[in-house]
């Protein structure tokens, strides 16, 4: 007997390729062996990807109120079926993701979302806390198709342009999710890093394919991060690294006081037009204690006085941020 005899036997043995989608929850069950009770592997995977999701920094202070821009690769390169269904899909997915998480862990920060298609950046959401707007926005988009080439300088210059109005008291970022090994740009992309790096902006990348010289460049000079996923499972692990505010550098945000407004939720006999939902009508929303717009979801930043607009466990899940780790 060959080894092409071999290869039908081997092949039923390791099972059809279909069953590795199907959980088999029997084996997330195991026996301890020292005590004999029966423990969950589910249990134990969950915190194993929180201890890695922890980037083991102590002793430092971390940032309250994040201003973060997601920068995602929706060139030709993402259309590749590599992953499944396709590259652009799986981002997509692990970027809804990962927006759900950021806004649990930092309820009181702001995100905008740009994306990178046929030579442009786009953007796709301005900066705001409503977790939904992001992941439509991002849908819709990918939804549109993959195609062109990305220019890594255009979308970094979107994204100063977008946080450039942040005051000193907002960290700002920026995470690229770069799906390809080149960037068609206009200009120099270097001195596009340098005036993210001398606006204190920390730009950080999480790439697809291979490690690309440029992209490390960028995370260099801004301080940020550069990895590469080996799979969609590790994609996602490193995207949720990123949920945790990073330290803050420097001297660190100076003291500044923040004028907040902390609005009552409030039913109305007839709706009323909300202002920061395309004046959609509803009867149930917040009255603004500066103006008395009525608005339809907070943490949000009021669109007639400015005002911004939070709860108080908004506030207390995002104070533990200021305190160093131990």
């Amino acid at each position: 007997m060959n080894d092409d005899d071999d290869a039908p036997v081997e092949a039923a043995s390791r099972g059809y390729a279909w069953e590795a989608r199907f959980e088999r929850s029997w084996e997330q069950i195991q026996e301890d062996p020292r005590t004999g009770r029966l423990k969950s592997l589910a249990a134990v995977t969950q915190r194993a990807r929180k201890r890695r999701r922890d980037d083991g920094v102590r002793g430092v202070r971390r940032g309250m109120i994040r201003y973060a821009v997601l920068v995602v690769d929706l060139s030709a390169a993402m259309a590749a079926t590599d992953w499944s269904p396709s590259r652009g899909e799986a981002v997509a997915s692990a970027a809804d993701t990962f927006i759900r998480a950021f806004f649990d862990e930092n309820p009181i920060s702001q995100l905008a979302l740009v994306a990178l298609r046929d030579g442009v950046a786009e953007l796709l959401s301005t900066l705001n806390s409503s977790p939904r707007s992001h992941c439509d926005a991002l849908a819709t988009a990918v939804a549109g198709g993959c195609y062109g080439d990305a220019s890594l300088e255009n979308g970094v210059r979107l994204a100063a342009a977008v946080l450039a109005p942040i005051p000193a008291y907002g960290t700002r970022e920026v995470l690229v999710l770069f799906g390809g090994l080149a960037t068609c740009d206009p200009g120099d992309v270097r001195a596009a890093m340098d005036g993210l790096a001398a606006d204190g902006m920390r730009a950080s990348v999480v790439g697809i394919d291979a490690e690309v010289y440029i992209l490390s460049l960028l995370s260099k000079r801004t301080g940020g991060m550069y990895a590469v996923a080996t799979g969609e499972a590790h994609f996602g692990e490193l995207l949720a690294g990123h949920v945790t505010p990073p330290p803050t550098v420097g001297d660190g945000v100076p003291p500044t006081l923040i004028r907040m407004g902390f609005p009552l939720l409030r039913a109305l006999p007839a709706p009323r037009p909300c202002f920061d939902d395309n004046l959609a009508a509803r009867r149930v929303g917040y009255v603004c204690p500066r103006c008395e717009a009525w608005i339809a979801h907070v943490p949000a930043e009021c669109v007639l006085c400015g005002l911004t607009l939070v709860s108080s466990p908004h506030l207390a899940r995002s104070y533990h941020h200021l305190f160093p780790r131990r």
